[in-house]
């Protein structure tokens, strides 16, 4: 499991898995990051999905639920808030590395949508979503807030055959995706002026210090979030300001980084229009529908599992972008 960081903290271009930023303070961080103004993602994500809740389950007509990287699920309880009523046996199955925040999650969807069975499940999601392949019912997967924006094009092939593996044929994926517009309103959704996306980016350093014992001075680093128009990508990054050396005891690692060394901490991908579809494509997923919303600055896209034979896909995508 921390492989990935040892690698990426011992590479010359350093880096660490965007899965730090969700401990219980960055959790609630991204939660208040989710509200500021500048901040257009989750309020259009949810706009579409209140407008196309009950076109998006007549496509699918299926009662089985699986939200992955769920948080505090206020949009899937919106999402099925409208259709709930003439569900037989409803159930959703929450996954998120955040066991705090799914407890709270699915005590607050006992109270809100009493009808709804939940599922509990706190982990990565290699080793969760493979509990869903003796389903027999069809299901639809969530994997809404952009979260697919966080991977380069092999990583969305894997993790799109890692969903397969909990998924029977037909099953389908809901999936909420960015897209490529006006870098200063890109810059600016990363830059809020109340400096909340700067703390959750920094507290990815405190997250590290409390699961691995670390010594990391977070006063020895700034955020640095920009736009990347090659690869139409945000970027956040942690900047050195000084000389600094930390170490991570139970990881039996120590780092030097250099005033200016910048640490990359999450990739932010803005799809252009049609790429993701193509991309999918390679996958054996087929788009049903997608929604946008009216400045069609983001899309949630619906796409079916129609691989009937071979259970995996691999290879780079050669796409453009």
């Amino acid at each position: 499991m921390s492989q990935d960081l040892l690698d990426g903290l011992s590479n010359a271009t350093k880096s660490i898995p965007c899965r730090y930023y969700y401990d219980d303070l960055g959790s609630r961080l991204f939660e208040e990051q989710c509200k500021q103004p500048e901040y257009y993602l989750y309020r259009t994500e949810k706009e579409i999905l209140e407008r196309q809740s009950e076109q998006i389950l007549k496509a699918c007509r299926v009662e089985t639920f699986v939200d992955l990287g769920c948080g505090n699920c206020e949009k899937t309880e919106m999402f099925l808030r409208t259709s709930i009523s003439t569900m037989r046996y409803p159930l959703l199955n929450m996954i998120d590395i955040n066991g705090l925040i799914v407890e709270e999650a699915s005590q607050r969807l006992s109270q809100r949508l009493p009808t709804l069975n939940t599922v509990k499940l706190v982990g990565d999601y290699a080793a969760t979503i493979p509990m869903h392949a003796h389903r027999v019912e069809p299901s639809l997967f969530f994997f809404l807030g952009s979260n697919i924006g966080n991977m380069t094009d092999d990583e969305i092939l894997r993790f799109m055959n890692m969903c397969r593996t909990g998924m029977r044929d037909g099953d389908y994926i809901l999936i909420g995706h960015d897209l490529d517009k006006d870098p200063a309103l890109l810059t600016a959704a990363y830059n809020d002026k109340n400096g909340v996306a700067a703390k959750t980016n920094l507290n990815v350093l405190s997250n590290l210090n409390n699961q691995y014992a670390g010594n990391i001075d977070i006063s020895a680093f700034r955020h640095e979030a920009a736009y990347y128009p090659e690869g139409f990508t945000m970027k956040s990054h942690l900047v050195a300001l000084r000389d600094t050396t930390f170490t991570l005891p139970k990881l039996k690692l120590t780092v030097s980084v250099k005033a200016g060394e910048r640490i990359l901490t999450e990739i932010e991908r803005k799809f252009p229009m049609g790429y993701l579809e193509q991309l999918l494509e390679l996958a054996k997923f087929k788009l049903v529908e997608e929604f946008h919303d009216d400045n069609a600055w983001f899309a949630v896209s619906l796409f079916r599992n129609v691989c009937r034979n071979d259970r995996t896909v691999s290879g780079a995508s050669g796409l453009d972008g």
